[in-house]
């Protein structure tokens, strides 16, 4: 099994920080429904993409001007994270700030969370780092967002080129902390939706979830043709 593959099994074994963005936002087309038809198998699966690809390969060349920028060492990055009291709570984070290069993980001050997009999604990126805050039991989650919405700007650079998007304005740095109330309804919205996932249904159904519901019943695409020549008429009328 390959290390994707098997971080996919695993976010299906509990709601991730992705999943309770999306359906508390009804961002990227997802709702509640939808996110719980994936966790059972049934939902549309999502396709690699070459901006996913992109996102990936400036990771650690943001990271790296985070460390310049801020003086915090990033570690940890792509760990999967687990609640220590609710284990169906997840997320992945992209990297621990610690104060001190020989700190452990630990003693982490917050987490780092990068976006590299030309269409940000403030409220989505929220709602994330508030979830991922929650299971790792951290205050403090830093949201960095490149901005590549310039036509010339492409991913295959070094790191003093970030530092320098950062002085031009393009990368911003979005500081986030813990808020309980929001917290708060996050966690029994979690809850609602893993309820659904270990009963095997689906949540009411919203108008963005035809999708989902032709991955329910694909067996509906397969039915044999009906003549309907006798109902002609009334089908007419």
């Amino acid at each position: 099994m390959s290390q994707d593959t098997e971080w996919l099994a695993w976010r299906r074994q509990g709601i991730g920080a992705s999943d309770i963005a999306a359906a508390w936002t009804r961002s990227y087309g997802k709702t509640p429904c939808s996110v719980v038809a994936d966790k059972l198998g049934v939902g549309t699966p999502q396709e690699v993409t070459a901006a996913m690809l992109a996102g990936l390969d400036w990771e650690p060349k943001v990271a790296a001007a985070i460390e310049a920028l801020t003086g915090y060492t990033v570690a940890g990055e792509q760990t999967w994270l687990s609640h220590t009291d609710e284990p169906w709570m997840r997320a992945t984070v992209d990297g621990f700030l610690l104060a001190h290069p020989d700190a452990d993980l630990g003693d982490a001050t917050g987490l780092l969370e990068i976006k590299t997009t030309e269409q940000p999604n403030w409220a989505y990126y929220a709602v994330q780092a508030q979830w991922q805050m929650i299971v790792s039991d951290l205050g403090l989650c830093v949201v960095v967002v490149l901005d590549l919405s310039d036509e010339h700007q492409t991913h295959d650079v070094d790191e003093s080129e970030v530092v320098a998007v950062e002085r031009s304005g393009r990368l911003s740095i979005w500081v986030h902390r813990a808020d309980q109330h929001l917290q708060q309804r996050l966690i029994e919205f979690g809850r609602q939706l893993w309820g659904h996932v270990q009963a095997g249904t689906l949540p009411e159904l919203e108008a963005d979830d035809l999708a989902a519901v032709k991955a329910a019943n694909p067996h509906a695409t397969d039915a044999e043709p009906v003549d309907l020549t006798d109902l002609s008429e009334v089908i007419g009328e």
